[in-house]
């Protein structure tokens, strides 16, 4: 094999194993009947719907394993909240292993037990997990006894991204080295 051909195959191998390890996304459905929760009010239990969350560190979680994703770099995502509020505002952290990602607020309704969506589509720095995601919902703020409270339905969708790998981009800068190196070779 000529040395154009062999780094033509090596830069080929290159690419196609950067390309192998990009960038892909996971869809969970959180929170779920096994999402454990743990009410100021009511103690701790699992499954939605939550019961009733109007204190600060308040928390609906759940792990999800074998997503393959050594790191993840961006979240899409909605849940149903109940809220039962009555003026005040009860603020929520989106965690992702324990680092917040986003926030949202509930806005008091005059206790109108309706339903609300929470939903948005965030990036971050990459949160290193080896596959194991554990995603969060906490309270951020207590509201005063007797204006109410939320709780989670369920039947959310957490999609999680997964940032490429270093390695991958290491093969990735390889390969385009190689084909540069290749094509001033080619026309020197």
């Amino acid at each position: 094999m000529s040395k154009l051909k062999a780094t033509v195959a090596v830069a080929a191998a290159l690419l196609l194993g950067a390309g192998g390890a990009s960038a892909g996304s996971v869809t969970v459905t959180f929170p779920s009947a096994s999402s454990p929760w743990l009410s100021a009010t009511n103690g701790p239990g699992t499954g939605v719907p939550s019961n009733y969350m109007w204190t600060t560190g308040d928390y609906i979680t759940q792990t999800f394993t074998g997503t393959g994703f050594g790191a993840v770099d961006a979240l899409t995502y909605s849940f149903p909240v109940y809220d039962f509020l009555g003026s005040e505002n009860e603020t929520l952290n989106v965690v992702i292993n324990g680092v917040a990602v986003d926030s949202q607020t509930v806005p008091g309704c005059g206790y109108c037990g309706s339903t609300g969506t929470e939903s948005n589509s965030v990036t971050f720095a990459p949160i290193a997990g080896g596959g194991t995601y554990t995603l969060t919902i906490e309270l951020t703020n207590t509201i005063a006894p007797g204006d109410g409270s939320i709780n989670f339905p369920g039947d959310g969708t957490f999609t999680l991204t997964s940032a490429p790998e270093p390695a991958s981009l290491v093969l990735l800068g390889s390969g385009l080295i190689g084909l540069a190196s290749l094509r001033r070779r080619k026309h020197a």
